[in-house]
């Protein structure tokens, strides 16, 4: 991943910035994005502001506010895919309900990205299926299936109310049926959280 370096801005950074002929350059033109563009373009960092700069691999260099997700930090639309699922089961949320109709929405979506990976490795030359790319391809396929499995069948999600005591009132019960239900909750999601894909 490219580093990512934390700047103060001197000036005014514009979204797109004023281009101009340079024939020095390889692109034909340099960029000043403390100009703007034109009259629509917008400030994006003010002047005396901290942001974050990172250049990924044979690109423009990219400006953000916050620090980056890992997604910003790579170019490959599979990482950024894997990373997406991975930021949705830890930013779980709800009652048992929501979180198992995501969970199974969640391995639904890890299934379609191994069917693609799969259709990418059936549709190569079949000298290159035994070659570096066809076996990143398979191992990808494996640990995605691999990362299904454990989350379809190595979380209990269904959750066992509790029933009220003789002894307890109305809301003593409530109270400590809230809490075990939040307690169950954030453990699966914990459990959930465990299986991470483990591959390139």
């Amino acid at each position: 991943m490219p580093r990512v370096y934390q700047q103060k801005a001197r000036a005014d950074i514009y979204a797109r910035g004023l281009r101009t002929k340079n024939e020095k350059n390889k692109s034909g033109y340099s960029l000043d994005r403390s100009k703007p563009a034109d009259q629509n373009d917008r400030v994006i960092v003010k002047k005396g502001q901290s942001y974050y700069t990172w250049t990924l691999f044979g690109g423009a260099p990219q400006i953000s506010l916050t620090y980056p997700k890992r997604q910003q930090l790579t170019s490959s639309g599979f990482l950024q895919s894997v990373y997406d699922l991975e930021d949705r089961i830890s930013d779980l949320s709800g009652d048992v309900d929501d979180i198992r109709c995501e969970v199974e929405s969640i391995i639904e979506d890890i299934r379609s990205l191994g069917e693609e990976q799969q259709e990418k490795l059936d549709n190569m030359p079949e000298q290159l299926q035994y070659a570096l790319t066809g076996e990143l391809l398979q191992g990808r396929i494996d640990s995605l299936d691999e990362w299904a499995n454990n989350l379809e069948s190595g979380v209990d999600i269904d959750f066992d109310e509790p029933e009220k005591e003789e002894d307890e009132t109305d809301e003593e019960f409530e109270e400590r049926k809230e809490q075990e239900t939040t307690e169950f909750i954030n453990s699966v999601i914990e459990e959930l959280s465990s299986y991470t894909y483990e591959g390139e």
